[in-house]
């Protein structure tokens, strides 16, 4: 033990010398275990991290970009300095002895070893209900490669859900220097690697069956030195996400894991827990990579969409008014439309089909317009929402049976003789949109004294006078929009 630690002492390359080297890889040290923690996650959502922990030389974890053998970004844990993981391999024994003490999951993994210089990241968690466990990618990699094979110097990594370590080799045991992916044609070598580490195992994709839906999930993520401080081994660990399907478990090559199902194997695939997120895919409006490039919403999709609804331009237009001193009477086919007239006064509908709507776009201005053609006086229009479904063929003031909402959404104030009068409803569209309200239209009343008031109706020869939705929308399928 000791010439080990005299040989890793004189050959131990300085920090300055890796970080000016060229190299793909870049490592940030921090033990912030929260930065570690998020560094780890992948993106969709599927875990929520609740509480994190990290145990540690401080100088021993740290963040990563432009990972190994093109591991996507994340979180390195080592024996060592995680600064000493970049290339190029200028040292064969690269080693810092942090002189600390192993850990009791790494000594269940090796037993009749001893561990030493822990670094352990716990994350407690919450897994979304449409998964049926988890999954992450992660490279091993160590110095020990190759003069200590099969010796009792046998580094090891492990990573435990629930108390379960779920992380393994092909001999599905524990992931250490004394197994197969170091003994094996399987070890990729510096420089071919892109790490100073010796030699590392390919990307391995590890997957553990979780119930969907859980709370309070308990992952450790550990690597420990074995028969003593020297000869630095280092975890990288991305991409912690939700695993679909009936074989949430095992650890395999991820060249050989397609978890959700779009082609693109877990390598490749920048999130393999979405079908619709992998290389080549459509960038969409969503805060997500969906094309796996490292941009977020790029290409301009998130530029909103606008359109106007209204009937013989666009969509789907219905109104009609309601005659309360005649309840069964429907006057859904007239040119125009009403309000006040008689006591108890007339009132007046116009609904929009929204449908044509992408789901989950965010709707950011709308806008009802109605064009007065006739007035006796000068009185405030109350609009309200409708809360019954009706169509402009049948309604009747007795159908509807006052199923309107009493609120005022907007209103707005008639002139004399003709004017287009346009208000803000953006509050209620949106609502309509995101299925918070169902879509049964605007009520249109008098405010004050009833008065005549007409307007121009969906069936009016003069297209451009009928009444419209102005809105705006971004994100849902990309803005691509569809009508009736």
């Amino acid at each position: 033990m000791g010439l080990r630690r005299f040989t890793a002492a004189s050959l131990a390359i300085s920090t300055l010398a890796i970080a000016s080297s060229a190299h793909a890889l870049n490592v940030t040290p921090t033990d912030n275990a929260q930065a570690l923690a998020n560094a780890l996650l992948g993106s969709g959502g599927a875990v929520s991290i609740t509480s994190v922990s990290y145990s540690g030389a401080a100088h021993a974890s740290g963040l990563f970009t432009d990972g190994p053998l093109g591991l996507a970004d994340g979180t390195l844990l080592t024996t060592g300095r995680a600064i000493d993981a970049l290339p190029p391999n200028s040292s064969p024994t690269t080693t810092t002895a942090n002189n600390l003490p192993g850990h009791p999951l790494c000594d269940a993994l090796i037993p009749g070893y001893t561990s030493y210089d822990a670094s352990i990241l716990t994350i407690t968690f919450d897994l979304a209900a449409s998964f049926n466990g988890i999954q992450f990618n992660s490279v091993f990699g160590s110095e020990e490669f190759p003069e200590w094979v099969g010796s009792s110097y046998n580094d090891v990594y492990g990573v435990y859900l629930n108390g379960s370590q779920v992380a393994f080799d092909d001999n599905g045991a524990p992931i250490t220097i004394n197994g197969p992916f170091f003994s094996s044609g399987s070890v990729v070598l510096t420089p071919a690697n892109g790490t100073e580490y010796n030699g590392t195992t390919g990307i391995l994709n590890t997957r553990a069956p979780l119930a969907g839906g859980s709370t309070n999930n308990l992952l450790q993520i550990v690597i420990c030195d074995a028969g003593d401080t020297a000869f630095d081994s280092g975890a990288f660990v991305s991409g912690l996400n939700g695993c679909i399907g009936e074989d949430c478990s095992g650890t395999v090559p991820c060249a050989l894991i397609d978890n959700d199902g779009d082609g693109i194997n877990s390598c490749d695939d920048c999130d393999d827990a979405n079908p619709n997120t992998y290389p080549g895919a459509p960038e969409y409006c969503d805060g997500v990579d969906n094309n796996c490039n490292g941009e977020i919403d790029e290409g301009g999709v998130c530029a909103p969409v606008c359109v106007t609804v209204q009937r013989g331009t666009f969509g789907h237009a219905e109104d009609a008014s309601i005659y309360p001193l005649s309840p069964n009477y429907n006057e859904g086919a007239l040119a125009s439309l009403r309000t006040g007239n008689t006591s108890p006064p007339k009132k007046a509908l116009v609904q929009f089909d929204l449908n044509f709507v992408p789901s989950g776009a965010i709707v950011t201005q709308a806008s009802f317009g109605i064009f007065q053609e006739y007035t006796t006086l000068q009185n405030p229009i109350n609009i309200h929402q409708v809360l019954a479904p009706w169509t402009e063929s049948t309604v009747t003031a007795g159908s509807l049976n006052n199923n309107w909402d009493p609120a005022v959404l907007a209103s707005f104030t008639t002139v004399s003789g003709t004017a287009a009068h346009a208000v803000d409803v953006t509050t209620i569209v949106s609502e309509w949109v995101y299925g918070i309200e169902a879509n049964h239209g605007f009520l249109l009343e008098e405010g004050a004294s009833p008065a005549l008031h007409s307007y121009r109706a969906s069936e009016h020869p003069n297209v451009a006078q009928r009444p419209y939705l102005h809105l705006c929308y971004f994100g849902g399928d990309g803005g691509i929009v569809g009508g009736h």
